[in-house]
């Protein structure tokens, strides 16, 4: 098996100074990551035998046999139809397999491949202090930070787009402002915006149908995009008398959270041998007692792929606060609000 690779870049830069002498600063700073990586995946994909539509068994003997796709149409479909064409495109769509640590190694078996993940990651920061007066009783900055990141998932199989992106295009603002309103009196305001935003791109925007212990063909990552601008302002003001000391502020919090989700917008189904009447028994009865009872399942699960029986559906439906349904498809968006206020003396 061909090793992966892992090349990782970490790098940066800072510069700060003043603008205006003993009035007016600046600093930035730049922060950043680059990996070009490999990760090992394993997927289960059908044998070479299963996507001609030969369905093997393991006898009471221990000894392979197999059911051709004359003997599925005569023998085990009630129905006399046979091998389903549109399936077998289905498994013939995937690569041979190339590793025995998945599957059952009669009709299903492993795929490796060493799948190339993205990283980059970046982050910007800025701070400029400013002095208002020259006599130093007022006193301002003003902070900025902005992170820009992505990196990919594995694809669902080699040459596909990754299953997943994430971004984050999280970002702040703060401003302060210190003053001395007389030698005895302090007063410390600040304001910050701190607005997270995330984004899983995902693959798939499509319902989808899959084969039981299979993995699908293609990625059904879907699509989720959150953003969290929280609002706050703080002020704290003191005051010295004497032996006195009193001390007054508070805090205001205001959060909105909103969310776009394509994570139940669409249906799916699957082949399914449990959801049939006695989980599918009826598949194997033709064979007797030839069949080994611990290998039941897997074939039952075969002769499903193979025959094209979709024996399971899950529907979605999503509706709008008024009742109304929303299209298949739709982006399920929330918005969810908190509002926190603080005060002492």
């Amino acid at each position: 098996m061909e090793l992966a690779k892992l090349n990782r870049n970490i790098y940066g830069a800072s510069l700060g100074g003043p603008l205006k002498k003993n009035r007016l600063f600046l600093f930035g700073n730049y922060e950043g990551r680059q990996d070009r990586r490999e990760d090992s995946v394993l997927r289960t994909v059908p044998s070479a035998t299963l996507r001609q539509g030969i369905v093997r068994y393991i006898r009471q003997d221990g000894s392979i046999a197999s059911l051709t796709p004359q003997d599925l149409q005569t023998r085990i479909d009630p129905l006399g139809i046979g091998v389903s064409q549109a399936a077998l495109a289905v498994l013939q769509a995937y690569p041979l397999p190339n590793d025995s640590a998945a599957g059952d190694s009669i009709n299903t078996s492993g795929f490796r491949f060493n799948a190339p993940i993205r990283l980059d990651w970046q982050t910007y920061i800025a701070k400029l202090d400013y002095s208002l007066d020259a006599a130093g009783k007022h006193n301002m900055f003003v902070r900025g930070n902005l992170q820009d990141d992505k990196d990919t998932s594995t694809p669902q199989f080699p040459g596909q787009a990754p299953n997943n992106t994430n971004l984050s295009n999280t970002k702040g603002l703060a401003i302060g402002l210190t003053s001395v309103l007389r030698s005895n009196m302090v007063n410390n305001f600040r304001w910050g915006l701190t607005r997270v935003g995330l984004e899983n791109s995902g693959v798939s925007l499509l319902p989808f149908t899959t084969f039981r212990t299979i993995d699908s063909l293609n990625g059904t990552n879907r699509p989720f995009i959150r953003t969290t601008p929280t609002h706050t302002f703080a002020n704290d003001f003191s005051w010295t008398k004497g032996t006195h000391d009193i001390r007054v502020g508070g805090v205001i919090r205001l959060i909105r959270n909103r969310r776009i989700n394509y994570a139940n917008s669409f249906p799916s189904a699957s082949t399914n041998a449990s959801w049939l009447t006695g989980s599918g028994n009826q598949l194997e009865q033709p064979l007797g007692t030839d069949i080994r009872a611990n290998a039941r399942v897997a074939y039952r699960d075969a002769a499903m792929a193979v025959l094209g029986v979709v024996s399971n559906g899950t529907a979605r439906y999503n509706y709008n606060k008024d009742g109304s349904p929303l299209p298949v498809g739709s982006a399920v968006g929330r918005q969810f609000n908190a509002e926190e206020y603080e005060f002492y003396a």
